[in-house]
């Protein structure tokens, strides 16, 4: 699970410290270390979700344009995994 978490973490500093930017507002569903570390990790995926992302297609991606709302989310869920 320790794994899961540090990857969760960096996707929300990445989104906190760069929230305008794709390369860190799209994660691909197929990709192998997503698989192992979030998809197929309970309860990983439901955090991405808290932080903005949802689901289209094979990707999760965060939709909300407004980028104090998404670095705002995304530190909130940062914030959380760090206790």
């Amino acid at each position: 699970r320790e794994p899961s978490r540090a990857l969760l973490l960096k996707a929300c500093a990445n989104l906190t410290t760069h929230p305008t930017n794709d390369k860190f507002r799209k994660l691909r569903l197929s990709n192998a270390i997503i698989q192992a570390k979030v998809t197929n990790v309970k309860g990983a995926r439901r955090i991405l979700e808290c932080a903005g992302f949802v689901q289209q297609g094979e990707f999760l991606i965060v939709v909300d344009q407004n980028q104090t709302n998404v670095a705002r989310r995304a530190s909130d869920v940062a914030a959380r995994l760090k206790l």
